[in-house]
């Protein structure tokens, strides 16, 4: 099954929905997932049930990766369960 997928946008330009993402950032290829709310985007992870759990952290926020030059995302087009 093929998810559907947006087109790729930079960092700079901001989802309008709060949710899970795909990304590419360019320092780490394996966290392929980020939650994106009002806070900006949280941590990038492996899984989009990791990047999830993001959002319940109530830790000290370490700086994402998405913000890097170069860095982008994509949403899905339908929602994922």
């Amino acid at each position: 099954m093929t998810k559907q997928m947006t087109p790729w946008f930079p960092s700079s330009i901001k989802p309008v929905r709060a949710g899970v993402y795909e990304v590419y950032t360019p320092n780490s290829l394996a966290n392929r997932y980020a939650y994106f709310d009002k806070d900006g985007w949280r941590l990038c992870a492996a899984s989009v049930e990791d990047a999830r759990r993001e959002l319940n952290w109530d830790g000290i926020y370490c700086e994402s990766s998405m913000n890097l030059p170069r860095s982008k995302w994509r949403g899905f087009t339908k929602e994922q369960k």
